[in-house]
């Protein structure tokens, strides 16, 4: 990494942590940070490609219950994960397990990767598009959805409290879990060991209007805060991508990511 682009880098994590401590010293957590991105970048065809001879392979899940429920009770199931650890690895890890699973990717396109890996063989994996009623449809049919939450789409967005700083995000898995009467739970990955851990918040409940989406999406980024100050070297890669396409970001993650001067 270049000098300006290190410092940059320490200057955000300062910026989002500043007097909090940082569990391990910063140049520790930069070096696990670099290689966890090293290694998702090697193994991410086999992630999305193997079938499910590979179950269990790429990615362990703490509980199978709340999938379970959402499929028995054909109410569906949304899982409103982040940019955070190998979260890439959660769609096809359930379709591998046998769950109707769907991607909503709420990146922007330029965001987006530029090659998708198609679904192996015998996976049920697919790709919602920006329609809602499909996807609506899709979740009342029992499937579950897994969407990217601290990126977004779309022209809602939601503001909400994160690392000590105003961050606005999109509404898009929020406003599908209401619509769909779905219930929605955080999913993160955590890198404790191999494969990584696919973990499940509780629930949380999405109220009538705009104050209930407000509510839910405080809910959802304060459960996203206390994993990203336990494990700051799963998100800093992320942080880091948005600080430098700050200026060219059609949603910037935080309301003070842009100096006032250069949005004239």
């Amino acid at each position: 990494m270049a000098r300006s682009a290190e410092e940059d880098l320490v200057a955000e994590v300062g910026r989002c942590w500043g007097d909090v401590p940082l569990p391990r010293p910063l140049p520790e957590l930069l070096d696990d940070a670099r290689l966890a991105a090293l290694l998702e970048l090697t193994v991410a065809r086999p992630v999305a490609c193997d079938g499910p001879h590979a179950c269990g392979r790429w990615l362990s899940v703490a509980a199978l219950a709340p999938l379970e429920q959402a499929r028995d009770q054909g109410a569906g199931l949304v899982l409103a994960t982040a940019s955070f650890g190998p979260w890439p690895r959660v769609a096809p890890a359930l379709a591998r397990r046998g769950y109707r699973v769907a991607l909503l990717d709420t990146r922007p396109r330029q965001r987006r990767p530029g090659t998708r890996f198609p679904a192996a063989p015998g996976l049920d994996l697919r790709l919602l598009g920006e329609d809602l009623d499909e996807q609506v449809a899709f979740l009342r049919g029992g499937g579950v959805v897994v969407a990217v939450g601290d990126e977004g789409t779309g022209e809602e967005r939601i503001a909400g409290p994160l690392l000590g700083r105003e961050a606005r995000i999109g509404a898009a898995p929020f406003e599908l879990a209401r619509r769909a009467r779905a219930p929605l739970r955080a999913a993160f990955v955590r890198r404790e060991g191999e494969p990584p851990r696919l973990v499940l918040g509780e629930p949380i409940p999405i109220g009538r209007g705009a104050p209930g989406l407000e509510r839910a999406t405080a809910r959802w980024l304060k459960q996203l805060e206390v994993e990203v100050r336990r494990r700051p070297d799963h998100y800093l890669g992320f942080l880091f991508s948005r600080w430098i396409a700050r200026y060219s970001d059609p949603v910037p993650l935080f309301a003070d990511a842009v100096p006032p001067r250069a949005s004239v």
